[in-house]
């Protein structure tokens, strides 16, 4: 299949395009080469030994590209900031990466007709919620910018899903971790974080008493979700985790020992921080499980071993 992943260049997106080139499909990629939502020039390098095709540009001026894009099949739409912070310091600028460039891009796509657009929103717009492990049934109710930006988003695709038949699936994605993430410094995410503070001999700096528990997907089991949904009949909104989730401190002292001499302190919360956390969060991946034949296998102690192998062996395109 002829199949377009936006923000290829970043750590989903390039495991996605990496994953479905060795399987044989046509993969083009489209990519701004954002630093914020984490682009990796090393990536172009690995992906160009496998043909894939790569387009450097924002999602907005797609138009520009109609020619190359012709009998796309399938798109995969991981363009996005996810930097909750980030939104709140920018809120204009998050709106027009997260919300104003899908419109154009869904604007374009209408004509295209694609079969089949998987959109890659978060876990983060169900926000604080009394009942965990979350399903997709329960209100959303975000925290921040970025969550209010990513739902709106989900809300465009629908109805241009709707309006123009294309099958849709929208992902509520958990935190993904794995080879090739983000680890430069801590704006994307705690596990590319922590993972810095490994590799660089840092102590590990945890915000609380680390009894938050969160959830977290391996990326190869990721990637292999992402597979099965090419052929997949459902479309509708679906949650993506893990069955298990682990506070702060166990996946912190689940690094440590991977570390030499390697330390956790424990801070107050920054005010700025605590006031968009959404706490503790577990995901209800039931409907992934039946639908998408989603199988998570790989366990917190093995994930992190990989992690921690790769970039040891590759830490200076990262670091």
């Amino acid at each position: 299949m002829k199949i377009l992943i936006t923000r290829g260049l970043g750590f989903i997106g390039f495991s996605i395009a990496l994953h479905l080139s060795k399987a044989g499909h046509s993969i083009i990629i489209l990519d701004s080469c954002n630093s914020d939502p984490g682009y990796n020039n090393y990536h172009i390098d690995i992906l160009k030994k496998y043909s894939v095709k790569i387009i450097i540009d924002t999602i907005g001026n797609i138009k520009k590209y109609r020619k190359e894009l012709d009998n796309t099949d399938i798109v995969f739409n991981f363009a996005s900031l996810i930097g909750h912070m980030m939104s709140m310091k920018k809120p204009l600028y998050d709106l027009e990466q997260n919300t104003l460039e899908h419109i154009k891009f869904l604007e374009f796509l209408k004509e295209l007709n694609i079969k089949k657009i998987i959109y890659s929103s978060t876990r983060q717009i169900y926000g604080r919620q009394e009942k965990i492990p979350v399903n997709e049934k329960q209100c959303v109710n975000p925290v921040d910018f970025n969550g209010i930006s990513k739902y709106s988003t989900e809300l465009y695709h629908r109805v241009y899903a709707e309006i123009y038949n294309i099958k849709l699936i929208v992902l509520r994605i958990t935190n993904v971790y794995g080879p090739a993430m983000y680890i430069r410094d801590n704006k994307l995410s705690f596990m590319g974080w922590f993972i810095n503070r490994v590799l660089t001999g840092n102590d590990i700096e945890i915000y609380g008493d680390g009894k938050q528990f969160k959830n977290l997907l391996y990326i190869d089991d990721f990637v292999k979700t992402m597979e099965n949904t090419i052929d997949a009949e459902f479309t509708g909104i679906i949650n993506l985790g893990n069955d298990r989730s682990y506070t702060l401190n166990e996946i912190a002292k689940e690094m440590c020992k991977c570390g030499n001499e390697i330390k956790l302190i424990y801070k107050e919360f920054p005010a700025e921080r605590k006031k968009i956390d959404i706490g503790s969060f577990s995901t209800n991946s039931l409907l992934a499980k039946t639908e998408l034949k989603h199988n998570p296998k790989i366990e917190l102690k093995g994930g992190i071993e990989r992690t921690l192998n790769y970039f040891n062996e590759l830490k200076g395109y990262y670091l």
